[in-house]
């Protein structure tokens, strides 16, 4: 009996066991089908809804070339006599403190937003009359500014000339500012300007530009007056100053520069020397540039110089070649008013 029992409950075990197996494989087919479907029906919609989005891919990782340009730093850092300063690698507010950098900033191509004023024989509008017409519309803060008048103008960088050299730290207060000692041969400071300001190839342009019209004045001078001497002349209400060798415009211009002969009496060690009107009428000069203080004693005094017959021996009186030039280029500068100079002494002497 126990063995046939023992047989019955195994066949019906067995019996259980091939019914649980034949269901757990019906139920698992289903789940196969299932997805099988669903997958199907997903890429059908995927395929077929216009509005469906890709699956977001990784970006390729972009490869540097030589061509590409370096993104522009925010500042630059200068390195002045008076120390290293940061400075916007762009600005677009410059203000200027000192006649001379107008002409650099000018010649670079850029207009500033506020300049000193210009208030000496000639000006217009109080701006230097060869630079006026391209400053229209710039804002003129005084002869020589105040910080006031330069913070007024919200600058984003300052350009300091000599006679604000003592307070670059109240003005560094109201933007970085950079000063660049004043040299007599200016394609110094152009170049130094230029390179703090990004347009290094620029001011060597200009630089080269003049060079190059130095040389061709130089032939053309050669030409035609060859040894013929020359002498600067001032006049002002006070006396009659004769422009020497060293440490000013005129005698850099025509004598270092242009290579024309000085006459008796042109100091050599001196920037000017005052002489009498006796020894004036003495002079042995065939070409005199002469500059005249606007006022009317000095008018008075030029007509007298040129008119009275105590002074027409005098080979340049006496052969017409006193030649009137207003006081820019003849006052410093930059590379715009050198240029101009140059230019004046080539229409004055060559016919």
């Amino acid at each position: 009996m126990i063995i046939i029992f023992n047989r019955i409950i195994g066949g019906f075990t067995m019996k259980l066991k091939n019914q649980a197996t034949a269901v757990f494989i019906s139920l698992l087919m289903v789940v196969i089908i299932a997805v099988g479907c669903g997958t199907k029906e997903e890429t059908k919609t995927q395929t077929e809804s216009p509005q469906a989005t890709a699956a977001p891919t990784a970006a390729p990782t972009a490869v540097p070339t030589a061509s590409a340009e370096p993104t522009p730093a925010a500042n630059r850092i200068v390195t002045t006599i008076l120390g290293d300063v940061e400075i916007p690698a762009n600005p677009t507010r410059i203000a200027l403190t000192y006649h001379d950098d107008i002409d650099h900033l000018m010649a670079l191509g850029i207009k500033p937003i506020a300049v000193p004023t210009y208030d000496r024989t000639g000006q217009i509008d109080g701006y230097l009359p060869y630079l006026a017409e391209g400053l229209k519309g710039v804002e003129k803060i005084g002869n020589v500014p105040s910080a006031e008048a330069i913070l007024s103008t919200n600058p984003d960088l300052i350009i300091a000339g000599y006679s604000h050299k003592d307070v670059i730290g109240e003005l560094n207060k109201i933007a970085p500012t950079l000063f660049f000692e004043w040299k007599m041969d200016w394609r110094e400071t152009h170049l130094a300007l230029g390179k703090a300001l990004g347009l290094e190839s620029k001011a060597q342009a200009n630089i080269d530009e003049y060079n190059a019209l130095l040389e061709d004045a130089k032939s053309k001078l050669k030409a035609a007056v060859g040894n013929q001497t020359v002498a600067f002349i001032r006049l002002t209400a006070k006396e009659i100053r004769i422009h020497g060798l060293k440490d000013q415009v005129p005698g850099y211009i025509l004598y270092d520069q242009l290579g024309l002969t000085p006459s008796e009496g042109v100091p050599k060690e001196t920037w000017a020397e005052p002489i009498s009107k006796e020894v004036f009428a003495q002079m042995k000069v065939d070409h005199i540039f002469m500059h005249v203080d606007e006022d009317s004693d000095t008018e008075l005094l030029k007509k007298e110089l040129l008119e009275n017959e105590i002074y027409k021996n005098i080979p340049a009186v006496k052969n017409g070649q006193v030649h009137l030039v207003p006081n820019h280029p003849w006052n410093r500068g930059g590379p715009l008013a050198f240029k101009e100079g140059i230019q004046q002494v080539l229409a004055a002497l060559i016919k």
